[in-house]
């Protein structure tokens, strides 16, 4: 943490982990949540085998982090998007499906198959109804790993507006 633009740094602090093999990596940034917290979404190994999806919070802007909370076994890498109102939306990599928590990310539940896979997918949010979300598409000819995205409205459904391919290597 950083409190002066970037210039001097904090002690790092460990992010919990029950990952069976001792880590977990985190592929999107913090986000705050409806009561002030920031939460994390990370993903590893299963501590009874397999891959999941978690995230943990921390009330003290990032210095001490609680427990996990499972969001998806299966998956990796995640992203999250607060839409206001104590909901949270996470889109995981592979499946590209979109889970929603209503309690702040006490529960989770799957909203959305998208039937798109994906590499490293992001939210960015635009409003309370509107998130633009980014991802690598993976195994395309040739090695060109194509950058796609989309503006999503949860209400509408991810059908809703077409995918745009943003950049291609080639």
């Amino acid at each position: 943490k950083s409190s002066d633009g970037g210039v001097t740094w904090s002690t790092p602090v460990m992010v919990p982990t029950t990952n069976k093999d001792g880590y977990n990596a985190i592929s999107g940034p913090a986000i705050e949540v409806g009561n002030g917290e920031l939460m994390l979404a990370s993903y590893g190994l299963a501590p009874y085998g397999g891959s999941r999806v978690t995230v943990v919070k921390s009330p003290d802007g990032g210095v001490t982090w609680g427990s996990e909370t499972t969001v998806t076994n299966g998956g990796s890498e995640a992203s999250l998007v607060y839409a206001g109102n104590n909901t949270i939306y996470c889109i995981i990599r592979e499946s590209g499906n979109i889970y929603r928590s209503s309690d702040n990310g006490a529960t989770w539940s799957l909203y959305t198959v998208t039937n798109t896979t994906m590499h490293a997918p992001d939210f960015c949010k635009i409003d309370d109804i509107r998130f633009f979300t980014t991802w690598c598409r993976p195994g395309a000819s040739g090695g060109d790993r194509a950058v796609e995205g989309k503006l999503y409205y949860p209400e509408k459904g991810w059908n809703y507006t077409p995918t745009r391919l943003i950049y291609a290597s080639s």
